[in-house]
């Protein structure tokens, strides 16, 4: 298909005050500073992990020392998929159109270029509850977001509230205390320091009261902020437009060291050419990627109420 002069009749006349067709400034894109940022040179990327050490243990004079080994962790597969979007314009309608709108149509396939990166690596939260879905690969078999993953050495771990709660000083304390008890998979104590806050717009405010207050938010009693004090920022002070649900939020490590990752095949691509048998102006973009979870150690959510 192609846009023909029948279908922007009145970009063909004189007298338009005013086209909006790409005017609008959009925020800076948020997945970067979520995740982390790879290359990829195969259709499928695999990894695993490997638990850390048991405690040192007490050795008696002359005794021989104890020995211990890592465990194997769990292996996550990251599978390529192709994203592209073409467009045409007729050689007529190119002639005829008086605004210049329609030269602005490859630049305006790039910007949903941006768009897909963003609601694609919001998935993994939006649906990080429920499903798996195309690049929510737990190794583990879980959800994202669990009360239970499995460990390799026994038992299991949580990176979800029990219950789930909106965004207040209690919640805000019991996710921050949840993340600095994770452990590994031989239960060894990680203390993760908790460093980012995401939000969906709804919850703007609240975070705002919760991360700058000076006293504790929506209280007469003066009483402390404690959460102001524990080195927590926004990841965006206005909320990530592309989180679904107006209540769920979650609680991030600095990215160097949780392990959402976005890995990049084939960067974005562009193209340009004129059919030979009608003369039409065709553009179209391209690019290959995955996202998803090495590990879900560094993350925690609460579906929020």
């Amino acid at each position: 298909m192609a846009v023909i002069r029948a279908n922007v009749d009145a970009l063909l006349y004189e007298g338009l005050k005013k086209v909006l067709f790409d005017v609008y400034k959009e925020a800076k894109p948020i997945w970067r500073d979520i995740f982390s940022v790879d290359n990829s040179k195969k259709a499928v990327e695999k990894g695993v992990g490997f638990s850390g050490f048991t405690l040192l243990s007490e050795k008696a004079e002359r005794a021989s020392m104890a020995e211990d080994d890592p465990i194997l962790g769990y292996q996550t597969s990251f599978t390529h998929k192709s994203f592209a979007l073409k467009t045409g314009i007729s050689e007529e309608a190119t002639d005829d159109e008086l605004y210049g709108v329609l030269k602005k149509m490859p630049q305006a396939l790039s910007k949903t270029a941006i768009r897909t990166e963003e609601t694609y690596a919001a998935k993994i939260f939006n649906a990080g509850f429920t499903a798996a879905g195309d690049f929510l690969t737990g190794g583990d078999g879980k959800y994202l977001f669990a009360t239970d993953h499995p460990l390799r050495g026994g038992g299991t771990q949580s990176n979800k509230l029990s219950t789930a709660a909106a965004l207040t000083v209690t919640s805000f304390e019991e996710m921050v205390t949840l993340m600095r008890k994770t452990v590994g998979d031989r239960g060894e104590m990680l203390s993760l320091t908790p460093a980012n806050l995401l939000f969906p717009p709804e919850l703007s405010r609240e975070a705002k009261e919760l991360l700058a207050s000076e006293l504790k938010p929506n209280t007469a009693d003066n009483a402390i902020n404690w959460a102001r004090d524990q080195g927590v920022k926004a990841v965006s002070p206005s909320g990530w437009a592309y989180l679904t649900s107006p209540t769920a939020w979650y609680l991030l490590t600095d990215k160097t060291e949780h392990n959402l990752t976005f890995l990049m095949r084939t960067a974005l691509k562009t193209d340009s050419w004129r059919d030979h048998n009608t003369k039409d102006f065709l553009f179209s973009v391209i690019e290959r990627f995955s996202i998803g979870f090495w590990d879900f150690r560094g993350v925690c959510g609460t579906e929020g109420a």
